[in-house]
This record gives C-alpha cells, sequence and structure tokens, in this order.
C-alpha cells in the first residue's frame, strides 16, 4: 500500500476554455501566420492551435492555441516547498499479518500502545506512529530538499519470528530507504483541477500541480 503527502504546488488560476497565447517552448514561438499551422497539436502544447501567431509577451511571439487559458507556465515549483511544514506531520500505520500454515495472526500494534509515543529505532522502534521527518531522516534524506520536487520513500516492515512457544519472537523491525533517483528525473507530481462557475455562468477552474512524496508500506518476512 501507499500513501501520497503533498509538499509543493504550482497554481494556475482563473482559466477559462477559449483562445490564447501558447507558452514559449521551442516549436511554439513564432514570427508569422505561416509558422502556426491550423489544427496542429505537439506532445508539449496545451492545446491546438488556430493558425494564428500572436503576442506571448513584449518580446515573443507564439502560435495561438485553444485550450484552458491562460495556459500553464512551464516553470521549477518554489524553493522552499510551499508545503515544507509537512515534515511535522505523523502518520499510524496498522499492519495485521496471517501465518496460514500455523493459523495465527498479528497486529503490528502493542496491546498497550502508548498513543502519543512517536517511532525511534532506539527508544520506541516498535512504535507504530511516525513522524514524516523521521522517516526521512532515517532513509539518510533531507526533507526540506525532498518536499520541492518530491520523491519515492519505502517503509519496510519486516516480520522475522519466532513461534516456538519455547522462544517466542514476533515484533515488526522497521527499515526506511529512497526507491527514486536523485539523478534520473527525479521527483513525484501530478496534476488536478477544481472547476467552478463564473458569476457570467461561463465553466472556469484553478490547475494545480501538486509534487509531494509517495511512501510505500512494503511487508515481508
Amino acid at each position: 500500500n501507499s500513501f501520497f503527502v503533498v509538499t509543493n504546488i504550482i497554481k494556475t488560476e482563473n482559466q477559462l476554455e477559449q483562445s490564447c497565447p501558447e507558452y514559449p517552448f521551442p516549436k511554439a514561438i513564432c514570427s508569422s501566420d505561416k509558422s502556426c499551422k491550423k489544427g496542429s497539436v505537439d506532445i508539449h502544447s496545451h492545446g491546438i492551435q488556430t493558425g494564428r501567431c500572436v503576442n506571448y509577451n513584449a518580446t515573443v511571439r507564439t502560435c495561438e492555441v485553444t485550450a484552458w487559458c491562460p495556459v500553464e507556465p512551464v516553470e521549477n515549483p518554489p524553493v522552499p516547498a510551499v508545503l515544507r511544514s509537512s515534515e511535522d506531520f505523523t502518520v499510524l500505520i496498522k499492519n495485521n499479518v496471517l501465518f496460514p500454515k500455523f493459523n495465527y495472526t498479528i497486529l503490528n500494534i502493542p496491546p498497550k500502545l502508548n498513543t502519543s509515543c512517536t517511532y525511534n529505532k532506539i527508544t520506541s522502534p516498535l512504535c507504530p506512529i511516525f513522524r514524516l521527518g523521521d522517516i526521512l531522516q532515517e532513509a539518510k534524506e533531507n526533507f526540506s530538499e525532498m518536499a520541492v520536487k518530491g520523491g519515492i520513500i519505502a517503509i519496510d516492515i519486516n516480520w522475522d519470528c519466532n513461534l516456538d512457544s519455547w522462544f517466542y519472537d514476533c515484533s515488526p523491525k522497521y527499515g526506511f530507504r529512497r526507491l527514486d533517483s536523485k539523478d534520473v528525473t527525479p521527483g513525484v507530481h501530478f496534476r488536478y483541477a477544481r472547476y467552478y462557475k463564473t458569476p457570467q455562468g461561463k465553466e472556469q477552474r484553478t490547475l494545480f500541480k501538486v509534487y509531494g512524496i509517495r511512501f510505500d508500506v512494503l511487508v515481508f518476512g
């Protein structure tokens, strides 16, 4: 199982379905209408070209597109991350395992759990409540740095159990590591939109490009 924590956001507000200048990526820059092909769509396009070359700003002209306008700018996420305080969020992980051969099941939550505990590999190794910043520290990662573009962290739960009555031992051991590469397209993001009506009855939206950390809970034993 996995859960995702949003750490950074780029918003494109007040978008309407209409015609507007494309963002000036190389194939969208133009000098005249002849540079723009009506009906054309590029892999990087935000919409369909109208065939007109229009002003993007005072110095750059781009092909006009029919799209949600203004189009989303291509820019780097904010530094520091907008939601960097999520480092102090905590998560309770519940994990129930079954050993079918022995008809034995166990939960990772101790019977007399101190609900105010926070996991610490030395002082509270069985506490199932984890502070997100501590998880990244255990994975040898910096939360503030990863929060900018996101990433993927594994939470390993290892059940190495001895079910013999004379030497019973069945407690989870937790480990943490980064799964995605820092060097090859690092980060995790996706987009979603919130739609609403203008006073004139037109559909409008705000587009969110959100970055965050995906935590994958991996159980083995």
